[in-house]
């Protein structure tokens, strides 16, 4: 069952519209009045058994997620999360935990800031500066304001605390070293602070203001994952519930314009964070209510962005009126001088924004321009009936004729504007410059060499530098060798007291695209353990010869005693002596083979040869994928149990088979180590996380690395380092030869307790203090479960390599310090690669849409093209209609397609369309970003040609998709589409009672 079967089968829809919406019973049927238009006659009706609802007056329909994004401002994705968390489901957006330490970094320096304001003495010019403009202490909590001291240096102290320094960078806090000085500095200093929020209340970015004459007055972070200025507004989070209730939301133009209405009672206001208007910000406000009052600085600049505002409006199809301020008012210094009544007052007098826009043109002395700018306003306008409504008032206020007004805005205009119809001849114009899609690979730290025991380290660093890889690749099967020689000759006990133990073995994978050496890395590095196991095959060997002699020598004098025993019978001599001397004869016992590494054997092969091998084994092989892919299937089920249980090592393993009897197996260890290819990870992960096939195979994979491919590459030819890697062999020698007691081991008087060591004093307290940080963090972080899981296997992770690097040194005794934290820097190490690797399952969406995206590259899709036409070719990541729903709505929010209706037989089927932009080879780098690698289409790409006649690009009519182009690919397929709805041409569009078009 998926998350939103899970929800629906939990939550009840009409509870949720009910408490927005009187509901009363008609049959089976529940009806209200519309809470997304004004309405006397209840036409909204809710359908219990379906979980779906319908306003056969405005037509809006949906689910309970439709609904309550909708009536919560916010998107589906968020509407999911919230409504899991309601029902008690455990859900995680994967994107979310990625981002979850930058909304941590940003939640940090607010709370840093505002201690500033609060407490600091250098925060008392701000606190100053906040009285003059009539500020409360109460308000600046309320909207986090806070102080930004002077020294460099002191966000970065107060984000070093939460190991959130690089994380500070990333989300502009921070200036990376080189930017002033060798260490990372403070982005804002000295200024006053303004935390902005997204709708649940998370600081995503900051504006600052400073608090003289000094220029520029106010400076905003960057846009970052977490923050894009273009999609969020100020005050939106404490502005919300009061908009949804008013049905109406004031716009102002500056952060403390917001502030002091809030703090005047005014509650329903929101601001632009330092831009012009935007399409997604505005219809972010249409999902929260039905208009929006505009209320700008009352001079020419805020006549200018009121104008502006207009195209804004009329292209998100959000209706809006104007509150005039008299000049040189701005809302701040009016509701402060004449109060919130007066300010109400002017709410209400509000007229259209478009009846005051054409006002401001007809004053124009230039009319020419005037008419230009009113054609861009019929430009911008999408919904047919207010369009024939402008077209008509801009007729009468320029004194034109309603046909030269419908032919202007069918005509190109002047000024490098370009009418819709237009986008005939040059498309381009009219779509938005498609935006970066595609997680960003997580960044992973490099192994560097100190990290590697002495012993091994020069020849794991000559095998890498030879080959002109990563170290990672040659390192993990080392280790992984290493500790499946020590197998269970000895364990470590990581208490003081306790008998918990860890053994050695461990699961290692290597992730990188093909043809960057890893295999050829991974197979050097298991060298030694090959020689030791091509050794032991010899002896067994030869110990098989000498017992085949010894059988044929014991056969003769067997046959020679029989021989003897018949004479003496028939002679009737005593045959006792010879009897017993025959009972006597013995071949010696059958030799056992020794074995180390297994590449392909079944389950029942595996324990066969663990209960000859009782040490325990290492499984190779080259392509993990092949592995999971059989653990996964259901006739290999028992397999799986079989790993899951061999992965401990500490515990035995029985199968019961008709026809094969009982296998018992005493000691069930297994080592494992491999390689894989991002796109095999990638689907792996996705068809294990986002199926609900979670079982922790996944998990005991912990020594996992997946580094960047190296970006330089030099010839280098020649001898390999003999004597280093005599000496690595040499180490692993003296590991399958290892005796406990040598090393001072424990070993118990009870048969089935193995022989184990301690840690010393130092090692233990290092280790208990590094536990205690990361079971608290299991059990309160918000981090996505599979990879909690993942560290919660971390506790035996860091004893189990603390073991193992003690043994490499040849240390005897208790579990050093040095070996402690070699263990604990590898723990840290390997967690950043561990999120790389969980990136795919942890951002699904993203990740869908990155490989979507590469074959929109590639032209592979047809235009327009259906979700069908893209799971029926059962791409990689791309085979199920879910990934491509996910995929194609982070497309269409990204700019890259845009969706429309077709009607067949009265139902509308959902086409996309793609962006002409995609195909621009110029412009592709700049706007993808593909998860795991990366690489881009092999196939050329065929440029379109730039467009002759310069066309206005700017952000507000870049948000407006080309009417004409739909409505030319419409007519050459024989429908009509745009945005939401279609209707069909040649063929009537269903209708209701009263003769309005309907969808089905």
């Amino acid at each position: 069952m998926t998350i939103i079967e899970q929800i629906k089968s939990r939550l009840s829809l009409a509870d949720e519209v009910g408490e927005r919406v009187k509901l009363r019973c008609s049959g089976k049927t529940l009806v209200g009045l519309c809470p997304f238009h004004d309405e006397r006659t209840p036409s909204f009706h809710v359908y219990p058994e379906e979980q779906q609802y319908r306003c056969y007056g405005c037509q809006a329909h949906g689910d309970i997620i439709d609904f309550v994004a909708r009536t919560r401002g916010i998107d589906k994705r968020e509407a999911i999360a919230e409504l899991a968390r309601e029902a008690g489901i455990e859900h995680t957006a994967g994107d979310e935990q990625n981002l979850a330490p930058l909304y941590a970094a940003n939640a940090e320096a607010a709370a840093f800031f505002a201690a500033t304001l609060a407490t600091d003495t250098e925060g008392q010019a701000c606190r100053a500066y906040l009285a003059e403009r009539g500020i409360s202490e109460q308000t600046a909590q309320q909207f986090q304001l806070g102080y930004a001291p002077r020294k460099a240096t002191a966000l970065l102290a107060a984000l070093a605390r939460y190991n959130l320094v690089d994380v500070g960078i990333r989300v502009g806090l921070l200036k990376p070293p080189g930017y002033g000085g060798e260490s990372p500095r403070a982005a804002l200093w000295g200024r006053l602070t303004i935390s902005i929020r997204d709708l649940r209340g998370r600081v995503i970015g900051f504006g600052a203001r400073v608090l003289d004459a000094a220029q520029p007055k106010y400076i905003n972070s960057p846009d970052s994952p977490i923050y894009q200025k273009s999609r969020v507004l100020y005050g939106i989070d404490t502005a919300a519930e009061a908009i949804r209730m008013e049905k109406s939301a004031v716009l102002v133009e500056g952060y403390f314009d917001a502030i002091a209405l809030w703090q005047a009672g005014v509650r329903n206001v929101v601001a632009t964070c330092g831009t012009a208007l935007t399409v997604r910000q505005a219809m972010l406000l249409r999902r929260l209510a039905p208009e929006v009052v505009l209320s700008f600085d009352g001079d020419a600049a805020g006549q200018v962005a009121v104008t502006r505002s207009a195209e804004t409006f009329l292209s998100a199809e959000v209706p809006a009126r104007v509150a005039l301020l008299p000049p040189p008012e701005d809302p701040d210094t009016f509701v402060r001088t004449h109060g919130a009544a007066a300010f109400r007052g002017l709410l209400a007098r509000a007229q259209s924004l478009t009846e005051y826009v054409l006002s401001l043109l007809v004053s124009r002395p230039d009319q020419v321009s005037a008419v230009r700018d009113a054609a861009r306003l019929l430009a911008a306008c999408r919904d047919p009936a207010v369009r024939a409504l402008l077209e008509k008032e801009i007729a009468q206020q320029f004194g034109l004729s309603a046909q030269a007004v419908h032919d202007l805005g069918a005509q190109p205009v002047g000024n490098g504007s370009t009418a819709p119809t237009a986008a005939r001849t040059d498309p381009i114009g009219y779509w938005p410059k498609p935006e970066k899609i595609g997680a960003e690979p997580v960044p992973v730290p490099r192994l560097e060499p100190e990290m590697i025991p002495a012993a091994l380290r020069p020849w794991l660093c000559d095998i890498a530098e030879r080959f002109q890889a990563p170290l990672e690749y040659a390192a993990i099967p080392a280790i992984v060798a290493a500790g499946a020689l020590i197998g269970r000759k000895i364990a470590v006990r990581p208490k003081a007291h306790d008998d918990w133990s860890e053994v050695a073995n461990l699961w290692g994978i290597i992730v990188g695209r093909p043809g960057i050496m890893k295999s050829p890395l991974m197979a050097d590095a298991l060298k030694p353990i090959h020689r030791i196991e091509r050794v032991a095959a010899r002896e067994y060997k030869d110990r098989q010869q000498e017992t085949e002699f010894k059988r044929k020598l014991a056969a003769m004098r067997g046959a020679a005693l029989e021989e003897e025993i018949r004479k003496r019978l028939r002679s009737g001599k005593p045959t006792e002596e010879l009897e017993a001397e025959l009972t006597a004869i013995s071949c010696g016992e059958e030799p056992v083979p020794r074995r180390y590494v297994v590449n392909d054997a079944t389950v029942e092969k595996l324990g066969e040869l663990l209960n000859q091998n009782a040490n325990g084994l290492l499984v190779v092989r080259d392509e993990l994928g092949a592995l999971l892919a059989r653990l996964d299937s259901e006739e290999h089920a028992s397999e799986r149990g079989f790993f899951l249980q061999a992965w401990g090592g500490k515990y035995g393993y029985i199968y019961d088979r008709v026809g094969r009897g009982t296998i018992r197996i005493e000691a069930a260890s297994l080592s494992v180590i491999g390689g894989i290819t991002p796109n095999r990870l990638d689907a792996y992960m996705r068809e294990t996380f986002g199926g609900g096939n979670d079982d922790g195979l996944m998990q005991r994979y912990q020594l996992a690395v997946y580094p960047d491919p190296p970006t330089m590459w030099q010839n280098i030819d020649r001898e390999p380092d003999r004597t280093a890697a005599e000496r690595a062999y040499a180490v692993y020698g003296r590991l399958n030869s290892l005796i406990p007691r040598d090393v001072g081991a424990c070993v118990p008087d009870a048969v089935d307790e193995l022989p184990y060591l301690r840690l010393t004093p130092g090692a233990l307290s290092m280790f208990a203090a590094w536990r205690e940080t990361l079971e608290r963090r299991i059990r309160t972080s918000d981090e996505h479960a599979a990879f909690l899981s993942h560290l919660a296997k971390y506790r035996g992770l860091c004893a189990r390599l603390a073991l193992i690097f003690h043994l490499i040194d040849a240390q005897a005794g208790a579990v050093s310090e040095d070996a402690m934290q070699r263990a604990l820097d590898w723990c840290k190490f390997l967690e950043a690669h561990t999120r790389r690797v969980y990136q795919s399952a942890l951002t699904p969406a993203e990740t869908a849409a990155a490989a979507l995206g590469k074959k929109l590259l590639a032209n592979r899709l047809p235009q327009p093209f259906s979700a069908r036409d893209v799971y029926r070719q059962a791409w990689t990541g791309l085979s199920a209609r879910r990934d491509v729903e996910m995929a194609l709505e982070v497309l269409e929010e990204a700019g890259w397609v845009k969706r429309v209706n077709q009607y067949q037989f009265g139902r509308p089927a959902a086409r996309y369309l793609i962006n002409p932009r995609v195909a621009q080879e110029g412009e592709r780098d700049t706007f993808v970003s593909i998860v795991s690698t990366a690489t881009r289409p092999s196939e050329p790409l065929e440029p379109l040609n730039p467009p002759t006649d310069k066309t206005d690009e700017s952000p507000r009519t870049a948000d407006s998709v080309a009417e004409a182009e739909i409505d030319r690919l419409a007519t050459e397929d024989g429908w009509q589409g745009g945005g939401d709805s279609a209707e069909r041409t040649g063929v009537p569009a269903p209708q209701d009672g009263n003769g309005n078009g309907v969808e089905i």
